[in-house]
């Protein structure tokens, strides 16, 4: 069993037998919502039939195409998963796919608002 020391020191264990994922549908994604859960990465990127994880970042920091994510979406990308970045504003776009590529890369913009005028 492989072992993780989450941020509150606890210790999460996920045995063996446990890290399958029954699901028929294709691909199969993991929903990482908020920063009190990335703690628990490695052992989501332990799980073989897992093909992506889906990044939301709370409201309260800053949105997924911030520079401060980058490292996050190397690390999942190293790991053979695609990424799914959500909050992601129109200009950040671009300077997020030059530093972590396009490959395996989802991206959900923000949308932007229209003036009437």
């Amino acid at each position: 069993m492989d072992e993780m020391a989450a941020g509150n020191r606890s210790t999460v264990t996920i045995p063996q037998e446990h890290r399958t994922l029954n699901c028929a549908w294709k691909p199969k994604m993991f929903h990482l919502d908020g920063h009190q859960c990335i703690p628990h990465l490695d052992l989501l990127l332990d799980i073989e039939p897992l093909d992506a994880v889906e990044w939301t970042p709370d409201p309260q920091v800053p949105g997924g195409g911030d520079p401060a994510w980058y490292p996050l979406y190397r690390k999942i990308l190293a790991a053979g998963k695609s990424v799914q970045a959500i909050g992601v504003k129109p200009e950040e776009v671009e300077p997020l796919l030059d530093s972590v590529g396009g490959k395996g890369m989802y991206i959900r913009r923000t949308r932007q608002r229209r003036r009437n005028g």
